[in-house]
């Protein structure tokens, strides 16, 4: 099969037709059900169960990426990205996200986690601009969840690029505005169990197909993909245990602590408690579907260990591999591959609808409440939340025909978050643990951290570093097809020679523009840090008497409340007999 043959049968297309239509019947019977307030509507009424909001934040932050992403990922360049993150990473930071952060903002209460911005630092200005931050970053994240199902169904079916963009933006917008947090939730938990189900039943066939899972470990060890950590300190290197561990902790961090797709889902839940359950079940939930995504791709080496696609012009980017992996395996059962789009598809409308419905909380509490009308009906508050769902749902589209210049989807959707969500995240970080913060600091540093990491980024994007990657396979086991290709047999020697130039080109860049993309988000939030509170001493420290300590992590708030306590004058003996007068009289 070469890239666009049409094998996509109308089994297939009934199937993955059936799954757009439910997703958007679930949209539908929660408007006739009622989305008649802004609570129901951002925070589903604070009624949800534990477990569909944890599939739901299961399948928002999986998403599209991941399945198509993470098989793209490891062909490429081995598994130590994904396994690090879910071995050393995830359990640690859904602990810290539980105890230390959730529990700031569920005592806040509003759906707005900017708000959180304006009280901690008093100022309307920090809340203002992280709004706006936080859409635009949003919109190029969902622009790269859309791009990703995109090219899969193009790969499936034939259809442009451009029209399956926008055919998947409608659809969820459409059943996003119309539904609410509820109708993103349910979806959301829907389209997870047919996510999963697609991939089950993809990867036992293929691992019967290549001869077993021995075979599969076998062909991952010699091809050097399986690769847990490297301890390089250059970096440079595009991915490292340091740039992982650290650079993918803050991101992690990040997504689940600050996100305001995440704060709406814990407000969505009755009680705190129900919120930390819900964020425990959602990384199990996570760590199952990440291990099942991750044998995908060790299966995918396996089947295409002598015949790699992207050499011989089957496809043109990995992130295109598991389509054609389904394609080569199931393209006989009738069915199969609608299931298989139906899921790549799933995950990207729970992005997507997650992602709209938080910038509709957003643009409502931060930017029309705070600088328009100060009391809107519920009404006109409903009505205003569907119009900017629909805006922003254009903007997405819009988006995603140009994140393809990123590199790999994984790459792209960390980059994204590395460069515009850095400089937020760190912001929070400034407000949640240094208490001596200020609005100046938090505006300077967010400020800063957002420039530099711009700067950063652009270069890499210009002069694009070169990595070296995983391959051992080439086309050993089909020579014809590549010569038919290319017009020539497969060539070591000039190969390692173009390898070695692009190394050699590399080595010229400009040292920054060379750094890896795991290290900025440690970098943006570094930079807004110590910009932040530099500024925030040079200007005047924050007067830790006056500050609400409610508005730090628990840790730091326990420690600033006892200097409060003991800060506090006593009253000299004569006013304490007065009072005590005072209090007989009445």
């Amino acid at each position: 099969m070469k890239l666009g043959d049409n094998i996509f049968g109308w089994v297939d297309y009934a199937v993955f037709a059936g799954m757009l239509l439910i997703s958007s019947g679930i949209g539908v019977y929660f408007m006739w059900k009622g989305n008649k307030t802004t609570n129901d509507v951002l925070v589903g009424g604070k009624s949800l169960g534990v477990f569909p909001v944890a599939a739901s934040m299961m399948a928002t932050f999986m998403s599209a990426t991941g399945i198509l992403g993470v098989p793209g990922e490891i062909y490429l360049f081995g598994t130590q990205l994904i396994l690090s993150r879910l071995i050393l990473i995830m359990p640690f930071i859904t602990f810290l996200t539980a105890y230390f952060i959730v529990p700031v903002f569920y005592t806040l209460g509003s759906c707005s986690s900017y708000e959180y911005l304006e009280r901690r630092f008093e100022s309307k200005a920090i809340r203002a601009i992280g709004c706006l931050l936080y859409c635009l970053t949003t919109t190029f994240q969902m622009g790269v969840s859309l791009y990703a199902p995109a090219i899969a169904l193009t790969q499936v079916t034939g259809l442009p690029t451009l029209v399956t963009i926008w055919g998947t933006g409608i659809i969820c917008t459409f059943y996003t505005t119309l539904g609410g947090m509820k109708a993103v939730v349910w979806s959301d938990a829907f389209q997870s169990i047919v996510m999963t189900s697609a991939m089950v039943w993809i990867v036992v066939k293929g691992i019967i197909d290549v001869g077993g899972i021995q075979q599969v470990w076998t062909d991952n060890v010699e091809t050097e993909r399986l690769e847990l950590v490297d301890f390089d300190f250059s970096p440079y290197t595009r991915i490292t245990f340091w740039n992982n561990v650290i650079g993918g902790s803050l991101a992690m961090l990040g997504s689940y602590g600050t996100n305001q797709a995440a704060i709406q889902r814990y407000l969505a839940l009755p009680t705190l408690r129900g919120a930390q359950k819900t964020l425990w079940l959602s990384f199990l939930m996570y760590g199952a579907v990440s291990a099942l995504t991750i044998l995908v791709a060790m299966v995918i080496v396996s089947h295409y260990r002598d015949c790699d696609p992207i050499k011989t012009g089957r496809i043109r980017a990995a992130d295109q591999i598991f389509p054609l992996f389904v394609m080569d395996v199931m393209g006989n059962f009738p069915g199969i591959p609608g299931i298989f789009i139906a899921g790549v598809f799933s995950a990207s409308l729970s992005t997507i609808s997650s992602g709209i419905n938080s910038v509709s909380a957003v643009i409502l509490e931060d930017v029309i409440k705070l600088y328009g009308k100060k009391t809107l009906s519920e009404k006109k508050s409903v009505f205003l939340i569907k119009v900017v769902s629909v805006i922003f749902g254009i903007l997405c589209m819009s988006a995603a025909t140009i994140v393809g210049e990123f590199g790999n989807i994984v790459q792209a959707s960390i980059m994204v978050f590395g460069l515009l969500g850095a400089p937020m995240f760190g912001t929070f970080i400034l407000g949640l643990f240094i208490p001596w913060s200020t609005w100046i600091g938090a505006i300077g540093g967010l400020s800063s951290g957002f420039v530099f990491n711009l700067w950063m980024g652009m270069g890499q994007l210009i002069y694009r570093p070169f990595h070296v990657m995983k391959e051992k396979d080439y086309v050993d086991g089909c020579p014809e097809l590549y010569a038919n290709v290319t017009g020539h047999a497969f060539n070591l020697t000039a190969h390692n020679e173009f390898i070695q130039n692009q190394l050699d080109r590399t080595g010229e860049i400009f040292p920054v523009y060379r750094i890896s993309f795991m290290w900025f988000m440690l970098i943006g939030v570094v930079v807004v840090v110590m910009v932040g509170t530099t500024l925030s001493f040079i200007t005047g420290a924050q007067d830790i008497k006056k500050l609400d300590a409610r508005l730090l992590v628990p840790i730091i708030r326990e420690a600033i409340e006892r200097k409060q306590k003991q800060s506090e004058v006593p009253l000299p003996l004569e006013a304490i007999r007065m009072l005590g007068k005072h209090k007989v009289i009445n």
